[in-house]
C-alpha cells in the first residue's frame, strides 16, 4: 500500500506532511539538538495559531530532530509560515540579546579601566 506522504528534502530540513494544507508537519532537523529544539518549540507555543508543537530526539547519537507542528483548522498560516516566523523571531530574540551583552561588557570595560586610572593617581 502506498502512503499518501510528501515528503520535500531542503538543505537541512526534511518536511513531512499528508496534509495538504500544511497545516500538521513534521520537520526532521539535521545536526541539531534540545537547544534550538526548545528554543524554537517555546516561540511556537506563544503563537495562538498554533494547536500543538513538540519534538523528539530519537536517540543521543542520532544527529536529527522530529519537530512537529499542526495549527488550528481555522489558521490563516501554515506550519511552515508559522515555523519560519518562529525562526525569525528567534534569530531577533539572539541579535538583541548580543547587542545588549556587547553594551554592557563594553561599559564594563570602561569602568574597570576608569577605575584602574583612578587608583594609580
Amino acid at each position: 500500500k502506498q502512503q499518501n506522504t510528501r515528503s520535500r528534502k531542503m538543505e537541512k530540513v526534511e518536511l513531512k506532511t499528508e496534509d495538504p494544507t500544511l497545516r500538521s508537519v513534521t520537520f526532521i532537523i539535521s545536526n541539531e539538538d534540545h537547544t534550538i529544539a526548545n528554543a524554537l518549540k517555546e516561540i511556537l507555543n506563544q503563537n495562538e495559531e498554533v494547536s500543538f508543537v513538540g519534538y523528539t530526539i530519537p536517540h543521543p547519537l542520532e544527529p536529527f530532530v522530529n519537530f512537529r507542528v499542526q495549527m488550528y483548522h481555522t489558521s490563516t498560516m501554515t506550519s511552515v509560515e508559522a515555523l519560519l516566523k518562529a525562526i525569525q523571531e528567534l534569530k531577533e530574540l539572539t541579535q538583541d540579546i548580543a547587542h545588549k551583552f556587547t553594551k554592557a561588557h563594553t561599559a564594563m570595560l570602561q569602568q574597570t579601566a576608569a577605575s584602574s586610572l583612578a587608583m594609580s593617581d
